[in-house]
């Protein structure tokens, strides 16, 4: 499973293989665009360049319900 997931990873950030989409719960479809956990330490915020995003926001989709570490539904899809 592993190496399955590592494998699909990697052909999405190659831009090679099919096209991806993503699901992604209500709210959080710009999260790719605004994540700054990648900046290397010693770069200059202002100076760095963000790369390429691996999923356009045209092929992002939002879907309803919540799921808790339980696995008991906390919001009901709509």
């Amino acid at each position: 499973m592993l190496h399955g997931t590592t494998v699909a990873t990697n052909l999405i950030l190659e831009g090679k293989g099919r096209r991806a989409a993503l699901l992604t719960t209500t709210g959080f479809k710009y999260v790719l665009e605004i994540g700054r956990q990648d900046v290397p330490r010693r770069a200059s915020l202002f100076a760095w360049v963000k790369p390429k995003r691996p999923v356009p926001p045209e092929r992002i989709f939002e879907i309803g319900g919540r799921i808790g570490p339980d696995g008991k539904e906390l919001a009901a899809a709509g």
